[in-house]
């Protein structure tokens, strides 16, 4: 994942890119990403989702060996001073974290 400072739709003044890739010989039902706020690759406890983020192409099925990239723009005043993680998790996968 990777962020940089870009306008968007309702006040986003962030996208952040990411790339999922599914590496196992499995199909990753539902994937799903999320941005967070927290520390590190460990999300705030609590309500930690940024409710402003708004993804393109979210929601996704992935053949192993595919990967997909997907842009989410957010609004950086929603980590009330924490850092951005963002959050993959699927019906068939475990949750991974990644610095955003």
């Amino acid at each position: 994942a990777s962020t940089a400072t870009q306008s968007g739709p309702n006040g986003a003044d962030r996208a952040t890119t990411v790339t999922i890739t599914n590496n196992s010989s499995s199909v990753a039902f539902l994937l799903r990403a999320d941005v967070r706020r927290g520390t590190g690759t460990t999300p705030a406890a609590g309500d930690n989702e940024l409710q402003s983020s708004i993804w393109q192409n979210n929601d996704i099925t992935l053949f192993p060996g595919e990967s997909r990239t997907m842009v989410v723009t957010w609004n950086s005043s929603d980590l009330a001073g924490l850092s951005p993680i963002i959050s993959v998790s699927g019906w068939n996968t475990p949750t991974q974290n990644v610095a955003g």
